[in-house]
């Protein structure tokens, strides 16, 4: 499915940037947005794509390596750091822990209830130490283990992260190939698509035949005229129409003088097929060259 799915898009963008140059050197302009348009978003969609591809894998990856797994709660540990920590206990009573017999520090008035007492608290205290728990401790040490560093190493024992180092070498060779590649393509494509001025020779005429589908019932006369209208600034402003004469079957054939060289014949191809004028929808079907015996002949049947 991951190799479907970068086959199809890849496919999809050389397509589209294949036709946005087409359209470019045919000067379809209209056209070429779209396919620019279309080559943009997959362009988008490929590395949108491949992001999440890598993303997915590091994460797969992380899953793999021990010790990066939810963290044991280890509540001994930090227990047994509190129980160093904490204050030593206070030996309350201490003179009845006295073994020396000294008796100076009794009152006579409070010789009976004094004894009896500090027995009693002593006895208390005693059965008190030996009978609890470091119940708060083990809660704190509980509340303070989220906070522990895991258990092992923080790197863990899995292999790295980072991909193995290609050779240098392959690198900046490919890296050479692929300047090479794309420097020849772009002065290919250069040399293909640029746009140079006719030379002019006066008294050369050209006849061009138009296919017209002119949609809003106008006449195939009147509708070539609205294209020629529109595609003059693209043309070029030195030609003019000596006359037009409708041939049958849609078609109009256009004297144009003077003649249309290849650049020209280039930019109105490009305009006429895509013109997006009135819903016309038009083809040039051929552009001939005419010399000047041919187009005083070609002006004599347009008059006739």
């Amino acid at each position: 499915m991951r190799r479907l799915r970068y086959t199809a898009l890849t496919v999809a963008l050389g397509a589209s940037g294949t036709y946005l140059f087409v359209y470019l050197f045919r000067w379809e302009w209209h056209r070429a947005l779209v396919a620019g348009v279309l080559f943009v978003a997959t362009e988008v969609a490929l590395a949108a794509t491949a992001i999440l591809d890598r993303l997915r894998a590091i994460e797969a990856r992380l899953a793999e390596v021990p010790g990066t797994g939810p963290p044991v709660v280890d509540v001994a540990g930090p227990l047994r750091r509190l129980q160093e920590t904490a204050t030593q206990p206070r030996t309350n009573f201490d003179w009845l822990a006295r073994q020396d017999g000294g008796m100076s520090v009794f009152v006579p008035l409070l010789l009976g209830t004094g004894v009896v007492l500090s027995g009693a608290a002593w006895v208390v205290e005693r059965l008190a130490r030996a009978s609890a728990r470091p119940l708060l401790e083990r809660g704190l040490a509980g509340r303070l283990a989220p906070f522990a560093l895991p258990v092992g190493t923080l790197a863990g024992t899995g292999p790295p992260l980072a991909p193995p180092r290609r050779s240098r070498v392959a690198v900046v060779l490919g890296l050479a190939v692929a300047a090479t590649v794309v420097t020849v393509g772009l002065d290919a494509l250069a040399d293909a698509s640029q746009n140079r001025p006719d030379k002019v020779v006066d008294g050369s005429a050209s006849a061009v035949v138009v296919a017209v589908h002119p949609g809003s019932a106008r006449s195939p006369l009147a509708a070539t005229s609205t294209l020629w209208a529109a595609c003059t600034t693209q043309v070029g402003g030195s030609f003019r129409v000596l006359g037009m004469s409708h041939t049958g079957a849609g078609q109009v054939r256009l004297l144009v003088t003077p003649g249309v060289g290849k650049y020209a014949e280039r930019r109105l191809r490009g305009c006429v097929n895509d013109a997006t004028t009135d819903r016309i929808n038009a083809r040039v079907r051929s552009v001939t060259a005419l010399g000047e015996h041919d187009a005083l002949e070609a002006l004599d049947d347009l008059d006739d």
